[in-house]
């Protein structure tokens, strides 16, 4: 009888608690994440460029906590967080709070790179929860494909294999598809390639045009160039929003893709601000926050002329706390 009463309790235990909204998920932890929204060209002379940085900073939470997919708080920032690193002098000329604009309801293409292998960047294939959580928050209105892309791995299509033959709203039955789909890795990247295909999917009916890439590589076999894929964007709207996983080297072309069509960029280190930036994507895109606005004055070391392209790294450090961020990319492009 006393083994029985045990069970009995077990049993009240786990079946008490909270009621589940589904508009909430539990999620596992988080890290803050920087997101450069966009980087802005403003002006020039032959001596400096002027350009606006627009940033989130996305709050990390602990284990299990609870999230919503219509709020994310938007953490402080000051131009005393920023270290640039490049050639050259900088000063910040002016720092703001800004309306963002929203870009949802929306179309998007979800691609996630299945190159190479995540045994040291993803040891417990957390990411797959937070491609999830993103998936699910493409409801009616807004709708989704979702793919994954790399070459001579186990994608069996190419340039990506896609769960969905065309764009749908989140429906429960494609959580074993996403799964599935996430775990063929190996191979090389073709995201140039994925992007340009993925550029096909959308048609002229469908607004708010996006395309969110998971990368943790630049691209290595593609036969589709950087350049003609960010034409191939902005011709048709698209924005291009990245995700990097890893540490990216300061001249990464994933920072020019996204910010040259006006999407996002985000460097996570780990996947606690990966699985952060997951959590609050569409939100995000949403513009559910206002934005922090910088404006920079950089005077680099040889002068500037026209057609000039800059990667400026930046690393951020909260100086009170002293505490370090994920650095960010600005890439800025001289008309």
């Amino acid at each position: 009888m006393k083994n029985s009463s045990i069970i009995f309790l077990f049993v009240v235990l786990g079946c008490a608690g909270l009621p589940v909204d589904k508009e909430y998920n539990s999620f596992p932890e988080t890290k803050d994440a920087i997101v450069v929204r966009q980087a802005r060209y403003i002006d020039n002379n032959s001596t400096d460029v002027t350009f606006e940085l627009d940033l989130y900073h996305l709050r990390g939470y602990d284990y299990g906590h609870i999230v919503s997919s219509s709020y994310f708080f938007n953490d402080y920032l000051d131009s005393t967080f920023f270290t640039f690193s490049a050639n050259g002098q900088f000063k910040f000329v002016s720092a703001a709070t800004a309306k963002a604009n929203s870009t949802t309801p929306s179309s998007a293409v979800i691609l996630v790179d299945e190159s190479g292998s995540y045994d040291t960047l993803d040891q417990f294939n957390s990411r797959t929860q937070g491609i999830v959580k993103l998936c699910q928050d493409f409801i009616t209105p807004s709708q989704y494909m979702l793919g994954g892309f790399s070459k001579n791995g186990n994608v069996n299509n190419q340039p990506a294999d896609f769960i969905q033959s065309n764009l749908t709203p989140y429906s429960q039955d494609q959580m074993p598809l996403i799964f599935k789909l996430t775990g063929k890795i190996g191979g090389k990247s073709n995201l140039y390639d994925a992007v340009n295909g993925a550029i096909d999917k959308f048609s002229v009916l469908n607004s708010n045009k996006s395309i969110i890439v998971l990368a943790r590589t630049n691209d290595e076999v593609s036969s589709s160039s950087l350049n003609a894929i960010i034409a191939k964007a902005t011709a048709n709207q698209i924005q291009v929003h990245v995700l990097f996983l890893g540490t990216p080297a300061v001249n990464n072309s994933l920072p020019k893709l996204a910010e040259s069509t006006g999407g996002l960029y985000v460097s996570c280190p780990s996947i606690k601000e990966l699985m952060c930036a997951f959590e609050n994507l569409y939100s995000v895109l949403s513009g559910a926050a206002n934005l922090w606005r910088f404006r920079v004055n950089f005077k680099p070391a040889g002068g500037v002329s026209s057609g000039q392209e800059f990667s400026v790294a930046i690393q951020v450090r909260d100086p009170l706390y002293k505490i370090d961020y994920n650095p960010i990319v600005a890439y800025v492009k001289v008309p």
